[in-house]
């Protein structure tokens, strides 16, 4: 773009008398002392001041290097600023200079962009004042242009939170809440401004230390560029309860660490989910209990039976019958075999602490015997250990889903799974070294992901998972030993 006269341009965008050609000297040269004190050199901002009627126009190296240009080339290039004008802003811009010097305003203050010489635009505050009114177009005006781009990208982006359908949080390492939109506000129950500054525990059932494992974890969680999706409950202002998945990812505000959190409502699907899931727990676990104390003991006697009659008939002459019913009774114990193994697929766990070490065992044993990969177990169980049925079940088929998805589809050359007792709290933790994933896009595409998701929920847990590709994945689940109400 060119300037409408030769050899002039200012910070504001506009010559004094835009329909007469410019007849001024561009100078590059420090302001006027009294203008350094009425606007401070910082950074990113340029100071300037225009003398009427000779139009004249002085501009500090500040001007200049907001656009990326060196103060040598403004001297030979008086018309830079006007040069780098977004054309759509350019009109409105000399109008509005044309009426505040012939207007006699006392104060300007405009918005436009300009390009950097690397080719990105820019966003400008320009502000003057006069300083000395001889009359119209007549005296000095003085002002500053300044780089704004920065705060009016943090300011459209925070229209934009306003704007989305889902809540925001954002939560520094110590919980300390500093911003929630206008939907996450109206999720949870709180007046606008009311958050900000509280402890994000207060968005939480769980006990201190449940809540702090819940903030490390999902610290951790977001390290290096990673990113997590937890299920939780999350408690309103009033206490009620709102089932939530958030999608965290970390970022840094003056080299500290703080967490985003998108948070989505998922009430209905969660009730949904939770019927479904207890009524498939119940019909497993009524069904593994027939086939091991029913079905599975007939088929025991029948065994002992058919033993008992082939020890009586090669007692006899007739050995070619006795070989028959050692083939039979050799069928009828696979069949035992295969029943039980049945049975424990659909309860594979007991609630004590030899019944957890024994499926976790017996888990670990079938990847080596399938897939020929170690999987290094390690147990924290007091020996006296009591808790539900329901979180031990849930718990172990995600350890389950876990190690087979590391196994199957990550490449892995090793697997650590973890279980143990934390407080009142059950915690899992399977780690691998395989290939790696982005976690956020294998939540909505894949049907484990979504059950381990699911059987958390129904043990009242969380769970993350936490990986990025080439680096391995760590998936971590929480759950309280206790849901059931007692009788």
């Amino acid at each position: 773009m060119q300037p409408e006269g030769a050899g002039q341009a200012d910070p504001a965008g506009s010559s004094a008398n835009p329909s007469e050609p410019a007849t001024g000297i561009y100078l590059i040269e420090p302001p006027s002392r009294e203008l350094g004190d009425k606007f401070p050199r910082l950074p990113r901002v340029g100071i300037w001041e225009h003398h009427l009627p000779e139009n004249r126009i002085l501009i500090s190296d500040g001007v200049c290097q907001i656009v990326g240009v060196d103060p040598e080339f403004c001297r030979d290039n008086p018309g830079f600023w006007s040069d780098a004008v977004h054309p759509r802003d350019a009109e409105r811009l000399r109008e509005t200079y044309a009426r505040f010097i012939e207007g006699g305003e006392p104060e300007l203050e405009v918005r436009y962009r300009v390009r950097h010489t690397g080719g990105q635009w820019m966003s400008v505050l320009a502000r003057a004042r006069w300083e000395r009114r001889d009359g119209p177009g007549r005296g000095l005006v003085r002002g500053y242009v300044m780089d704004v781009t920065w705060s009016e990208r943090m300011r459209l982006q925070a229209e934009i939170l306003e704007r989305i359908g889902e809540g925001v949080l954002m939560v520094s390492r110590d919980g300390i809440i500093h911003f929630v939109n206008a939907v996450f506000e109206n999720t949870m129950g709180y007046t606008p401004g009311e958050m900000p500054g509280q402890h994000a525990r207060v968005l939480s059932f769980r006990s201190r230390e449940s809540f702090d494992g819940l903030l490390t974890t999902v610290f951790e969680a977001t390290e290096n560029g990673s990113s997590a999706v937890i299920d939780l409950e999350g408690r309103r202002r009033d206490g009620s309860m709102v089932p939530l998945q958030g999608r965290f990812s970390s970022l840094r505000i003056d080299g500290a660490p703080h967490v985003v959190a998108v948070f989505s409502d998922i009430s209905a699907r969660k009730q949904l989910e939770r019927e479904m899931m207890q009524v498939a727990t119940r019909v497993q676990q009524r069904v593994g209990g027939d086939l091991h104390e029913g079905l599975g003991q007939q088929l025991s006697g029948i065994a002992m039976m058919l033993q008992g009659l082939r020890d009586r008939v090669s007692a006899g002459p007739d050995a070619g019958l006795a070989a028959e019913l050692d083939e039979v009774v050799s069928l009828l114990n696979g069949a035992i075999a295969r029943t039980r193994l049945l049975a424990r697929g659909l309860s594979p766990v007991r609630p004590s602490a030899e019944g957890i070490k024994e499926g976790f065992e017996e888990l670990v044993n079938n990847v080596y015997d399938v897939y020929g990969l170690r999987v290094r177990l390690r147990l924290e169980l007091p020996d006296d250990l009591t808790v539900d049925e329901n979180p031990v079940t849930n718990m172990f088929h995600i350890a389950q889903e876990a190690v087979a998805n590391a196994a199957r589809h990550a490449g892995a050359r090793e697997i650590h799974l973890t279980f143990r007792v934390s407080g009142p709290d059950l915690e899992l933790q399977v780690e691998d070294d395989g290939v790696g994933f982005d976690p956020v896009h294998a939540s909505q595409a894949g049907m484990g992901m979504r059950m381990m998701r699911f059987r958390a929920e129904m043990a009242r847990g969380f769970l993350s998972i936490e990986s990025r590709p080439g680096h391995g994945a760590r998936l971590r689940c929480r759950c309280p030993a206790r849901t059931e109400k007692p009788a």
